[in-house]
């Protein structure tokens, strides 16, 4: 029988790469990848990487930052 007590040790694998990219503090490509574990649990990290033609830099706004939404969004 298991301990519950006993936390399990997560070894994660890639199941799915987007083309969405960012940059950190120094320069470096960070990918958005979905990973996930032998029990099934999943989720998103940003993981080293580089950089593709076909990719898209996320880019982020402070939140005072004045965006209008779209005419057609509603």
């Amino acid at each position: 029988m298991k301990n519950p007590f006993h936390k399990h040790k997560h070894i994660w694998k890639i199941k799915e790469r987007s083309n969405i990219i960012q940059y950190d503090d120094m320069g470096y490509v960070l990918r958005l990848f979905i990973v996930e574990c032998s029990c099934g649990k999943s989720k998103q990290m940003w993981i080293d990487s580089a950089e593709c033609k076909s990719d898209c830099v996320c880019k982020w706004f402070e939140e005072d930052t004045f965006m209008p939404i779209p005419p057609n969004a509603e």
